[in-house]
């Protein structure tokens, strides 16, 4: 069993750029795109922040996963 998750908390989350440029051709959906990378960002900003309470948490979160929901 590996345990890589010890020395670094956030490893497995890896950088998403919601890049589609190829893909998303109406301004909306590059909004959107830009909306959930954006949100994506301070999701995981809060979760190195010291000041960070389970309310902003909260809020950040269902705001990504709302967006992801669409």
């Amino acid at each position: 069993m590996t345990h890589w998750f010890h020395r670094n908390p956030l490893k497995a989350t890896a950088p998403v750029s919601f890049n589609y440029y190829g893909v998303v051709t109406i301004p909306a959906a590059t909004k959107i795109c830009n909306d959930l990378r954006l949100s994506r960002t301070r999701l995981l900003e809060l979760f190195t922040d010291s000041s960070c309470n389970p309310e902003m948490m909260r809020n950040t979160a269902d705001l990504y996963f709302s967006l992801l929901q669409g």
